[in-house]
């Protein structure tokens, strides 16, 4: 089950990733993922990425109390 999700989720992360100031732990084995970094380049990733955007896919950010700002 491992490769599954690590396979599926590699388009979106290898997105991400490509992203200058994200980080990304991938949570290998689950379909969850984390990025870290500012709060407005995530924003705008999750605006312009038609990956992100997919109906299957749930981008969740944090409380704005945690985020970094941009």
């Amino acid at each position: 089950m491992a490769a599954y999700y690590n396979r599926a989720k590699a388009p979106v992360l290898n997105a991400i990733a490509a992203t200058p100031g994200l980080e990304v732990d991938a949570l290998e084995g689950t379909e969850q993922a984390i990025v870290i970094g500012p709060a407005g380049t995530l924003m705008t990733l999750i605006q312009n990425e038609p990956l992100l955007s997919r109906d299957d896919i749930d981008v969740l950010p944090n409380d704005p109390e945690y985020a970094r700002p941009a």
